[in-house]
């Protein structure tokens, strides 16, 4: 993916924060229904980006690729067209009110984790 890859939006947070919302679910008398976390929405070629400075010799997407292009590679990726033709484009927006009103739910920034989660991926252990 170094070249590129499509410009689809996704939302990130972080599974510290997911395992958090679990056990307060199972354990706070208030908490009900269905809550949504989520740190931020952006898209895979920005969260690259913010990892190029550290990371820069992994194959990180450098830009993002047009939709023609990322259309005719979907398959070769596993992905499929569908997929890509509903997606491609939209921006994504969630409501995570109702999760941040819980007491102790913490906010953790995409940023952060995502610092910390990729040497771990990667095996690299640090930049």
């Amino acid at each position: 993916m170094r070249s590129g890859a499509p410009r689809i939006e996704l939302t990130v947070v972080d599974v510290r924060e997911i395992a958090y919302a679990h056990l307060a679910a199972a354990s706070l008398p208030g908490a009900e229904g269905r809550h949504l976390l989520a740190a931020e929405s952006t898209d895979i070629v920005d969260l690259a980006r913010r990892l190029l400075p550290a990371y820069g010799s992994y194959p990180l997407p450098r830009r993002g690729l047009p939709e023609p292009l990322a259309l005719a590679l979907a398959p070769a990726a596993g992905l499929g067209r569908g997929h890509l033709r509903r997606d491609i484009g939209y921006d994504l927006h969630v409501d995570t009110t109702k999760s941040g009103r819980e007491p102790g739910v913490p906010n953790l920034p995409a940023q952060a984790s995502m610092e910390e989660m990729f040497p771990q991926a990667v095996g690299a252990g640090g930049p």
